[in-house]
């Protein structure tokens, strides 16, 4: 089941822009807005390298086919930029629309993931619900509801390479750390998802 943390997707035809890889995630909220009649386009950062040179012709076919505009960014950073600098160019990017709303495909696997990097870092936090202009309402969504859903609508999506480089912090958490917390508590990211709750009801997110 898609969920969906209240108040953070624009009503009525409202104008949004989704930030879009070309991956899963992205995918399925873009399909899950457009079978809701939302009013959006999609936002595509290019890096600069190889990969998103497929990544972006899958994007502008993915536009074409929800007959929505593509954005994407002028001026690529360095193809040997390291991850954190691909991500704050990205988050530059988006919040220089600063009067739009832009929605990302965050999901409860982030959370997770997030809080254990953060953790291992010395901090006990959360990625945030909002920053700025981008806002983040799928964080209680399951990585199982959104494979879900793409096999239910049978949707196509561009698999990142970045995905399985161990040479990315966030991809050693998820291929190397967290399965072996899972194997001492196959609970973990329950017990994650409540404290998390918890954090959105004090907020008053919820």
């Amino acid at each position: 089941m898609i969920k969906i943390i209240p108040n953070l997707i624009p009503k009525n035809n409202t104008k949004f822009g989704i930030a879009f890889s070309g991956g899963v995630d992205s995918v399925v909220i873009s399909h899950f807005l457009k079978q809701g009649k939302k009013n959006f386009d999609l936002y595509f950062f290019n890096h600069g390298d190889n990969n998103d040179v497929d990544a972006l012709n899958f994007a502008l076919e993915w536009a074409d086919k929800l007959e929505v505009q593509l954005y994407t960014n002028d001026v690529v950073t360095p193809l040997k930029a390291s991850e954190g600098v691909w991500r704050d160019s990205r988050y530059t990017w988006l919040e220089s629309f600063k009067d739009l709303p832009i929605i990302t495909g965050h999901n409860l696997e982030d959370i997770v993931s997030g809080y254990v990097m953060f953790w291992i870092k010395g901090q006990e936090k959360f990625i945030p619900v909002e920053r700025n202009n981008i806002k983040r309402p799928f964080l209680l969504t399951s990585k199982n509801s959104i494979l879900d859903y793409a096999e239910k609508y049978n949707l196509k999506w561009h698999e990142e390479e970045y995905n399985h480089n161990l040479s990315f912090d966030r991809v050693k958490v998820n291929k190397k750390v967290l399965p072996s917390i899972y194997e001492i508590n196959p609970n973990f990211d329950n017990k994650i998802k409540n404290i998390f709750i918890e954090k959105l009801k004090r907020e008053n997110y919820l």
